[in-house]
């Protein structure tokens, strides 16, 4: 795998996705496909994850225990484009943020 040369739109889509409390991390091309990956707040990236209400529930239950054991968390995210959906998304930056596949917590000491 490489990095796909994007960085024009790395920041644009980075402010983008700041809003929504997180941030791109790599843009990665693979099979003609690109790899948005994604991190940030968990409560924040779950509300942009195509993930079922049980689902959102355990992670939002874990979160809670890890952030008990004052470990601040994040949770990461990622989704596949083709071609022509990176080119759609260049006219709408907002839509690189929705139905991510939600990948897992991570716990870290502040």
């Amino acid at each position: 795998m490489r990095k796909a040369k994007l960085g024009v739109f790395l920041n644009q889509w980075g402010r983008a996705l700041a809003q929504y409390g997180s941030s791109v991390g790599m843009f990665v091309e693979k099979d003609g496909e690109l790899l948005v990956f994604t991190k940030g707040a968990p409560e924040i990236l779950l509300k942009h994850c195509k993930i079922g209400d049980e689902e959102v529930q355990k992670v939002l239950s874990q979160n809670q225990t890890m952030a008990g054991q004052a470990l601040r968390t994040l949770g990461f995210a990622y989704k596949k484009l083709t071609r022509e959906e990176f080119e759609s998304f260049k006219q709408d930056s907002n839509l690189i943020e929705q139905n991510l596949t939600f990948l897992g917590l991570q716990g870290m000491i502040d």
